[in-house]
């Protein structure tokens, strides 16, 4: 695996958000240096630059996009793997601990770095856990979202690892030198759970090992390691079950990044012409947004694209642009998506609903006909209507 840093001026320290790590960055056009296909699977070490360099976060890439559309058209979305990814402080001035001054000849922008400043941004990262022997505050706590019902296992414990690394940097949080010696945000995600009354105590060693913290510690990298063989999470046809909230503003047609030597990239680039991916985000933005206008906290991962808690149930949609053309082959392969899906949360989510929305068409006839196919499969069956307003723009969605 590699190891990239993103140096950014320290004034623009803003859109990389407040608190802990975002689920996803945009980095601008200008600022990729041609590397966008050597990212995915590998960590990423974000640099503030003001008079000094100043290290604020460290990423695993998961996915990286390029939006065809809108208003960041042509600039990339990278997707940061949850589970592996953290802030180190919330603002340039607090970031003075991981001060250095490797990369002060180069500019702006992402670049690959050698082994020797990838060890020494590890070693700023080890000296600065802190251990205690108290418990975080519920008061500390309170301030988590944590919208987590109807999972439980090992679900649940990512679900509170990823709300907790989203919501503190590693300079406000703290391991535990006491019984299950947890590391930081494994121990606030224990702390997480038990303030929300599960019982934490059955996932305490998953907390442990999955705690990105000591996952960066354990990486090792040599020139015989590939990424298959880290202990980082790698690149697989596994669904992808880490959600996160999903922003309306965000949702644009994006192309997907093949990455050099990962089969995978290739066969997702290929299998969504522009038209559809444009028409695909345009329904994923209306939907969310009115569902955010309803109340409710729209989520996808890069799985599943969308997902929802209504009246006590989980429920998940596979979202299908379609056209007389090809409404047999999406619903296809949408029914099939489902079944994946559903099958692989079937252990961590309970109840689960899930749904197809597929783009209405013009033939009714044909409508009909794939209806009755995907009824006879069990696969609930939604049309999208642009044109009828909302809430019957699509009828049971809420159901």
């Amino acid at each position: 695996m590699s190891d990239f840093v993103w140096i950014i001026p320290a004034e623009k320290q803003l859109s990389l958000g407040e608190g802990g790590v975002s689920p996803n960055y945009i980095i601008p056009q200008g600022q990729m240096h041609g590397e966008e296909r050597n990212l995915r699977g590998n960590r990423l070490w974000i640099i503030l630059r003001g008079l000094e360099d100043r290290c604020i976060a460290v990423i695993n890439v998961k996915k990286v996009e390029k939006f065809s559309e809108g208003y960041y058209a042509n600039d990339f979305l990278i997707s940061c793997d949850m589970a592996a990814s953290f802030r180190l402080s919330s603002t340039f001035e607090e970031a003075k601990p991981y001060s250095l001054s490797d990369f002060q000849s180069q500019g702006p922008g992402i670049l690959q770095i050698a082994e020797g400043s990838m060890n020494r941004l590890k070693s700023l990262v080890a000296r600065t856990i802190q251990v205690k022997f108290t418990a975080p505050t519920d008061a500390i706590l309170k301030r988590v979202k944590f919208d987590a019902l109807f999972i439980k296992g090992e679900g649940l414990a990512k679900a509170a690892l990823s709300q907790i690394v989203q919501a503190f940097p590693l300079d406000r949080i703290w391991a535990i030198g006491t019984g299950a010696k947890l590391g930081p945000f494994g121990n606030f995600a224990s702390h997480l759970l038990t303030l929300h009354e599960y019982d934490s105590s059955v996932v305490t060693d998953f907390l442990r090992k999955v705690d990105p913290v000591y996952v960066l510690a354990r990486a090792v990298r040599s020139p015989e390691t590939s990424v298959e063989d880290t202990v980082l999470p790698t690149v697989t046809k596994n669904i992808d079950l880490d959600f996160t909230e999903i922003d309306p503003e965000t949702v644009y047609a994006r192309e997907f990044v093949s990455s050099n030597g990962m089969l995978s990239d290739l066969e997702s680039a290929l299998s969504k012409t522009e038209a559809a991916e444009k028409l695909h985000q345009a329904m994923l933005r209306d939907i969310a947004s009115y569902l955010k206008e309803q109340g409710l906290s729209p989520y996808e991962s890069a799985s599943v694209d969308l997902m929802i808690s209504l009246n006590g149930r989980r429920k998940i949609f596979e979202i299908k642009s379609s056209t007389s053309l090809n409404i047999i082959a999406q619903a296809a392969k949408g029914a099939f998506q489902i079944a994946c899906y559903a099958n692989a949360m079937a252990i961590d989510f309970e109840p689960l609903d899930t749904s197809l929305i597929m783009h209405k068409i013009q033939d009714a006839a044909l409508e009909k006909f794939v209806y009755e196919a995907l009824d006879r499969l069990g696969i609930k069956y939604l049309l999208y209507d642009p044109d009828t307003g909302w809430p019957n723009r699509v009828n049971g969605l809420l159901n």
